[in-house]
């Protein structure tokens, strides 16, 4: 007398014993494979999480390496700035010498033309009387 009740069929003296183990056998073999499934996944995280913790290591050092640059190029622009108005404080100083030393050469000029027009003036005077 089989009757069928569920997954398994219903003797005598309760399920039947043949189907009952061929259920826990598969449901082991389940378990096998989901329990080795389970632990690959577990490395694949752990693989996962290593390259996480190395790529934000990265992440970090190539941040750090930014703001570094970033720093460092202020810095250059800021010193090039500083260099440039010193270049021309000394340009405008050296242009305002020779502005000053132009301006002198030429005060010396009209000097020396004067004396020469006077000395040339006398001679003349001197020629006449003769």
């Amino acid at each position: 007398m089989k009757n069928k009740s569920g997954p398994f069929s219903i003797e005598r003296k309760g399920y039947n014993r043949f189907e009952v183990e061929q259920s826990i056998k598969r449901l082991e073999s389940e378990k096998a494979m989901l329990s080795l499934e389970i632990e690959e996944l577990k490395r694949q995280l752990a693989n996962v999480i290593a390259q996480n913790n190395e790529l934000e290591k990265n992440r970090s050092l190539v941040e750090d390496t930014l703001i570094n640059a970033h720093l460092a190029a202020q810095d250059i622009v800021r010193r090039a700035e500083e260099r440039a108005e010193e270049i021309a404080d000394l340009a405008l100083e050296k242009n305002t010498r020779a502005f000053q030393e132009l301006k002198e050469k030429e005060k010396e000029a009209q000097d020396t033309i004067k004396r020469v027009e006077y000395v040339l003036k006398s001679q003349l005077a001197l020629l006449e009387k003769e």
